[in-house]
């Protein structure tokens, strides 16, 4: 059995990367038991303290069965308590990159989160989910924050902040993958990453996303494909939407690439 608690915001819950790599990760491991905290337009400081509008369909059934008994909300704490395999985090998207919000979140991480850890999941191993650069400058008053490129190394430099206050701690490298994908491919490829706003992620992004999560916590290439795997989402993904096999072998060939995975990877994080 594999333990995995998730914690975040609609980068993981859209389209479902905990459904995909559960999928995944069940052709190598006979059970795999996950929960989730996740909450829309979330920072991992307001996910430890504010409990409200935690997103009930993500979080197991024995979480929610037992909210209900004790009359109280779904939270991060309560799920630190637990102990956990893997423990996957990822910060809405600016945080890192702006100066007052990652001071305040590593202090956030250091005092609550890398507490609860040590005390109940001791030998867990923390993975940081780095979210991707937002498609244009234009999207979500980021125009400060530079272009694709630019944000990206700022995205990186936080989360190896963020990944500092964890022993072993792993950067699961989305960001670095769709910077892969852009440098690499045709500019539609990476297009098709984002959804219509320029932030979330597209079925596609998500594919990519549950692949380099795969390969931080196997260090393995991920399975074969198999776009059945979509039909038990908890956020429902169109089949039009989801990736071909050929699109599917791309994304999972640029995972390999930026995970280190690949024979033939010669990639760096260093930007």
């Amino acid at each position: 059995t594999i333990r995995i608690a998730y914690i975040g915001n609609s980068i993981q819950f859209f389209n479902d990367a905990p459904n995909l790599v559960e999928h995944m990760m069940k052709q190598k491991y006979s059970s795999v038991v996950q929960d989730a905290r996740f909450r829309g337009g979330a920072s991992l400081v307001s996910l430890m303290d504010n409990h409200e509008e935690i997103m009930p369909q993500f979080a197991s059934k024995s979480a929610i069965k037992s909210s209900k008994k004790r009359k109280k909300p779904l939270s991060v704490k309560r799920l630190l308590r637990k102990e956990w395999d893997y423990i996957i985090m990822n910060d809405q998207t600016q945080s890192p990159v702006r100066s007052l919000t990652k001071r305040n979140t590593i202090k956030v991480l250091k005092k609550k989160y890398k507490r609860r850890i040590q005390q109940h999941s001791p030998s867990s191993t923390v993975i940081l989910l780095m979210t991707a650069a937002y498609k244009s400058s234009k999207v979500n008053y980021s125009s400060d924050l530079g272009g694709f490129k630019k944000f990206t190394k700022k995205l990186l430099a936080g989360y190896k902040s963020y990944a500092s206050v964890f022993p072993n701690a792993k950067i699961a490298p989305l960001g670095i993958g769709y910077k892969y994908i852009k440098e690499n491919y045709e500019k539609h490829v990476w297009e098709q990453l984002y959804a219509s706003d320029g932030y979330h992620p597209s079925p596609h992004g998500t594919y990519l996303e549950a692949c380099i999560l795969y390969c931080t916590i196997v260090e393995e290439e991920p399975p074969e494909y198999d776009e059945e795997w979509w039909d038990t989402a908890r956020y429902k993904v169109r089949k039009r939407d989801r990736p071909t096999e050929e699109e599917a072998a791309i994304l999972h060939e640029a995972a390999c690439q930026v995970c280190g995975i690949a024979q033939d990877s010669e990639f760096s994080y260093e930007l």
